[in-house]
């Protein structure tokens, strides 16, 4: 398991209503194939950063730079290394 996943996918799980268990979901899953879309999208990257007191890079605030859960554990690496 990947440092913060498990807090990444309990924050996914609190803001998209899917009858998938996203523990069972594939860490390299596009998130859209469960139904996120781009307001769901900015409501789970809303979350993580008051959860982590950090900041999402401009170029990250894509679903396509950040639509699985794999890519928002690395960007969220990423951003606590550099912090």
């Amino acid at each position: 398991m990947m440092k913060y996943e498990k807090r990444i996918r309990e924050i996914i799980a609190a803001n998209l209503k899917t009858k998938i268990d996203i523990d069972d979901y594939d860490a390299n899953g596009d998130l859209r194939n469960i139904g996120m879309n781009s307001i769901l999208f900015v409501s789970i990257v809303v979350a993580i950063e008051n959860e982590f007191g950090i900041n999402f890079p401009d170029d990250k605030l894509l679903i396509s730079e950040a639509g699985t859960i794999l890519l928002l554990n690395q960007i969220l690496e990423s951003i606590i290394v550099n912090y």
